[in-house]
């Protein structure tokens, strides 16, 4: 894969090589198509502003689809990018802001 590696560690991440992230960590804020999203392994109840509209991304907790579509319903900005989530599929920063803007 292309493209500037970032490690967000979890509780499985016990061996790695290092050579192959730019960057590791167990928690990264970035902007990105102009919004804000606070990145950690786990899902959070708070985040780095939350209450100004940014987006925690999460995997961890292996849910399904509903999981987002009950967090979106609830006004909850927080989304599951794990695979079991996104028919196995990887989602992109758009689908995201796109899935809670509908």
């Amino acid at each position: 894969m292309n493209g500037k590696k970032i490690l967000i560690r979890g509780n499985h991440d016990k061996k790695y090589d290092e050579k192959l992230f730019d960057e590791i960590c167990d928690f990264k804020t970035v902007s990105l198509n102009g919004k804000y999203f606070a990145l950690m392994h786990y899902p959070m109840l708070s985040w780095p502003k939350k209450s100004s509209g940014s987006i925690q991304l999460h995997g961890h907790i292996h849910a399904d689809m509903e999981y987002n579509r009950k967090n979106k319903e609830e006004g909850v900005l927080r989304y599951d990018v794990g695979v079991d989530a996104n028919q196995f599929c990887p989602v992109s920063v758009k689908q995201i802001i796109k899935f809670f803007e509908e």
